[in-house]
């Protein structure tokens, strides 16, 4: 995990998205309660945890009483116990496992243009199968691209904003929450550069931290055209930039 201040906020980058909860847990200890999630993918990332571990189905009837000793060794004032967590955990198991040790509470899924939903409590999933403005009958694979390119407009994220602000009582700038981001949510280079970037900044504004997920791998098989891993983070980083209005491209190092 690297991390470092970018304009006073801090910003966490992993390699593969279920080490997050390293800085997760950094984050809850300086927090007098769980802070929320908003969390940008391609995929909810909601599995149980310990699913692979444990060598069950992911819809086993045992997989939450039998991973439950494993949650229980979690102690947020022990980093070692984390640490063996994540080595335990494999992709899509963090969530859940961050929600159990009381590390993150209320979750709000925000899926790009590929999306794969599976259920898990406490949590809300955005999925859309096109532009809210589109007519057609039957969605085609000129609307994946069109959703893909306008993930980050206002024109997506705008009614999923006002639903997380229903469902909280107030507007998520007011709580306190976590901002995370796999980079295999952007297919296109479009899509980390919408034309109006606003809200996107707003919610990185706003986040008590933001984690970023590189994912290489699956950037480059969900892609729909040639863009990488590192070529996303730099946009995103420049939207942290732009979000704090601040000129000094990275500040101390955490």
């Amino acid at each position: 995990m690297n991390c470092n201040v970018i304009n006073g906020q801090r910003v966490y980058v992993v390699e593969a998205h279920h080490e997050v909860l390293e800085a997760w847990a950094e984050v809850r200890r300086s927090l007098a309660s769980p802070p929320h999630l908003i969390s940008f993918d391609s995929h909810t990332d909601s599995h149980r945890a310990f699913l692979r571990y444990l060598g069950l189905p992911w819809d086993s009837p045992e997989l939450v009483e039998r991973g439950e000793p494993l949650v229980r060794k979690i102690q947020l004032d022990d980093p070692a116990s984390i640490s063996r967590a994540i080595a335990q955990l494999a992709h899509d198991e963090h969530i859940d496992c961050a929600q159990r040790a009381g590390i993150i509470d209320r979750v709000f899924i925000f899926l790009g243009a590929v999306g794969r939903y599976v259920p898990l409590p406490n949590t809300t999933v955005f999925d859309d199968i096109c532009l809210p403005t589109c007519s057609k009958l039957s969605h085609d694979d000129d609307c994946q691209r069109l959703l893909a390119d306008h993930i980050l407009e206002p024109v997506i994220l705008r009614p999923r904003i006002d639903a997380v602000n229903a469902d909280l009582g107030t507007r998520a700038e007011d709580t306190t929450y976590i901002l995370d981001v796999d980079l295999d949510v952007f297919l296109t280079r479009k899509a980390a550069a919408p034309a109006d970037p606003s809200l996107f900044r707003q919610l990185l504004r706003h986040a008590k931290a933001i984690t970023i997920a590189r994912e290489p791998s699956c950037v480059e098989r969900l892609r729909l055209e040639e863009i990488t891993a590192e070529e996303l983070e730099a946009l995103v980083i420049d939207h942290i930039q732009h979000a704090a209005d601040l000129p000094e491209p990275f500040g101390a190092t955490c």
